[in-house]
C-alpha cells in the first residue's frame, strides 16, 4: 500500500511539474508570419496591394526567397543558419515601405547576417547611421540609397529586419524609423 501511494504521489508531482513548465509562458509560440504587421496594424500604414500577394507572405525555400529579394540571398545562404523569410508591402499616402524579415536558427546566426549585410551594402550605402530605437534591438542602422529611398535594417533575437522606404525625404526617414520600431516591438 505504501509503495502504491508513493508511486501515485511521485507520478502526480511529475505531472504537476511538467504542466507548470509547459504553462509558464504567457505567450504561445509565434511564427515568422506573426511579426509582419497586417494592414493597419501600424497606424497609417495599409497593405500596398499593388505589390505582392494579398496578406503577408513567408517562405523557407531559398530559391523563392532569392526571387523575392532580387537575388541578394547568397550571403545569407553561405553564412549558414538562415531559416526563412517573410515580406509585406505598405503604403501611407505617398510613402511606401517594403518590409522583409529573415528568421535565423538563433541570435548568433542573425548577428552574423546583420554584419554580412553591412558589408554587402558598403558600396551603395557608405554613410550608415547607427540607431537606438529602444525596442530591444541588438543593432539598428539607417542609410540613404541615393535619392531613391531610406534603407533601415535591424536585428533582434533571431530575426533580421530590412526595410526600404520611399521617397528619401526627411518625413520618410522619420516614418521608416517609427515603422521599424513598431515591427521590433512585435518581436519577443
Amino acid at each position: 500500500m505504501y509503495r502504491t501511494v508513493t508511486t501515485i504521489l511521485a507520478l502526480g508531482l511529475t505531472v504537476a511539474l511538467a504542466g507548470a513548465g509547459c504553462g509558464s509562458s504567457s505567450e504561445p509560440d509565434k511564427t515568422l508570419k506573426d511579426f509582419l504587421p497586417a494592414s493597419g496594424d501600424v497606424p497609417g500604414w495599409l497593405e500596398n496591394t499593388d505589390r505582392g500577394e494579398v496578406g503577408v507572405e513567408t517562405t523557407v525555400d531559398p530559391t523563392e526567397a532569392t526571387d523575392w529579394v532580387n537575388g541578394a540571398m547568397d550571403l545569407f545562404l553561405q553564412s549558414g543558419g538562415w531559416k526563412g523569410l517573410g515580406r509585406e508591402f505598405y503604403i501611407n499616402g505617398q510613402q511606401r515601405i517594403n518590409l522583409v524579415i529573415h528568421e535565423w536558427i538563433d541570435a548568433a546566426a542573425a548577428t552574423k547576417g546583420y554584419q554580412d549585410l553591412d558589408t554587402y551594402h558598403a558600396d551603395d550605402i557608405p554613410d550608415w547611421t547607427d540607431l537606438s530605437l529602444g525596442a530591444g534591438e541588438t543593432g539598428c542602422r539607417i542609410g540613404r540609397v541615393g535619392s531613391y529611398y531610406w534603407y533601415v535594417n535591424a536585428q533582434k533575437s533571431k530575426y533580421l529586419i530590412e526595410t526600404t522606404t520611399e521617397p528619401s525625404d526627411a518625413a520618410a526617414e522619420t516614418a521608416a524609423k517609427d515603422f521599424v520600431e513598431a515591427v521590433l516591438n512585435k518581436i519577443p
